[in-house]
């Protein structure tokens, strides 16, 4: 009796099995449910902090992507801008299965509460100076995380200022509800 099936995978080797990704880190992890997702979040939220201070306020954007078993660390790559990166990390939360999201990022963040009458155009280097000098604009992080288990989303961000130490404050956080159309596309 002739087996047809002989050697028809011996073109194949280990590597053809293996699923390539651009996380710089792995870890097995468990990652089921809104208690373990708030713990990670506390986590991330913990380690940028020292992260920061280590690098004395010179950090990249960090990601990390969860699935139900594991956990991938991404930062950007050189040549990537923040659209890109967040497209990469949504291929990388699909190829994965991830369910959760921690995202942070340097930038400007608002310092206090302001008036309509405070409110300055973004978009104007003038104005942007100008909310800098009235110190409504300072150095620090804005963050973001979600979890996406079944029917059930939870979603939480915030921002974390940096003093002239390069020592990042308590983190505050903003509304659940509130969407944040960038980051909301990293689970798809």
């Amino acid at each position: 009796m002739s087996d047809e099936f002989s050697g028809i995978f011996d073109h194949l080797d280990p590597e053809d099995f293996t699923l390539t990704t651009s996380a710089v880190d792995e870890v097995s992890r468990e990652n089921k449910g809104i208690d373990a997702f708030n713990a990670f979040v506390d986590e991330q939220l913990r380690a940028v902090r020292m992260a920061y201070k280590a690098a004395e306020g010179v950090i990249n954007p960090i990601a990390i992507l969860a699935s139900p078993a594991k956990q991938r660390m991404f930062t950007p790559e050189a040549d990537e801008d923040m659209g890109q990166y967040v497209k990469r990390l949504n291929r990388e939360a699909k190829a994965m299965g991830a369910t959760w999201v921690f995202i942070s990022r340097k930038t400007l963040v608002g310092s206090r509460m302001v008036s309509p009458d405070q409110l300055r155009d973004v978009n104007d280097p003038d104005e942007v100076q100008k909310a800098i000098e009235d110190g409504l604009l300072v150095t620090g992080l804005i963050w973001f995380a979600e979890r996406r288990e079944g029917d059930e989303r939870h979603r939480r961000h915030g921002v974390i200022e940096s003093n002239a130490n390069h020592q990042l404050k308590e983190p505050s956080e903003g509304s659940e509800e509130q969407a944040l159309p960038l980051f909301d596309r990293i689970l798809g």
